[in-house]
């Protein structure tokens, strides 16, 4: 199996939500242009509910393959680099966080950063992370949904780290699980 499981990290649920820090709003509600992001913001908004989830699916059957044996992630990673010269940005973030960050942003949320943290042992361009993480602001009202979504999947949520949450894994497929149960939480968006 080439995928790395963060044996050494302990999953916790610790974060308080008073010390979000929504100095990330302009006076019009939207983000402001490089609150803390880590590289680049893409405007994902487009996505509708469906593409999300047929993104986590494809995102999983992805990372199925690799763990499977079925394809190298330097394969995959190949094949991607066409999509992202299509213009297809969501290919620009790690695979194993897509899913999260997308089904994050899709209620509201705004990751800032993220990283597979080398989950796929054979990536050459990976970052060396202590595990899978994804930083975000989030609205209070998104909170309760994000929480439950995280404790029904094992994954971790502390914060807040300079007005963010981090939300965390020991293993990248929990990510998709995230997704998909935040995709189907009580939380709805007009599409």
């Amino acid at each position: 199996m080439a995928l790395k499981i963060f044996e050494d990290i302990e999953i916790q649920m610790n974060y308080k939500a008073d010390g979000l820090d929504d100095s990330w709003f302009d006076e019009n509600g939207e983000v402001i242009e490089g609150s803390g992001m880590n590289r680049e913001f893409f405007d994902f908004d487009s996505f509708l509910k469906q593409e999300l989830l047929d993104l986590c699916d494809a995102e999983r059957e992805l990372i199925d393959s690799v763990v499977n044996g079925k394809k190298s992630i330097l394969e995959i990673i190949e094949e991607e680099e066409e999509f992202l010269e299509n213009g297809e940005m969501v290919y620009f973030l790690d695979l194993g966080v897509r899913s999260a960050v997308m089904a994050l942003r899709y209620l509201g949320a705004y990751p800032v950063s993220s990283c597979n943290a080398g989950s796929f042992t054979e990536d050459p361009n990976h970052l060396e992370k202590h595990h899978p993480v994804i930083a975000f602001h989030s609205p209070h009202e998104l909170l309760i949904e994000v929480e439950k979504a995280a404790l029904i999947t094992g994954c971790g949520l502390v914060g807040p780290r300079i007005g963010r949450l981090v939300l965390y894994t020991d293993d990248i497929r929990k990510f998709t699980d995230f997704a998909k149960h935040l995709c189907h939480s009580g939380i709805s968006r007009m599409d």
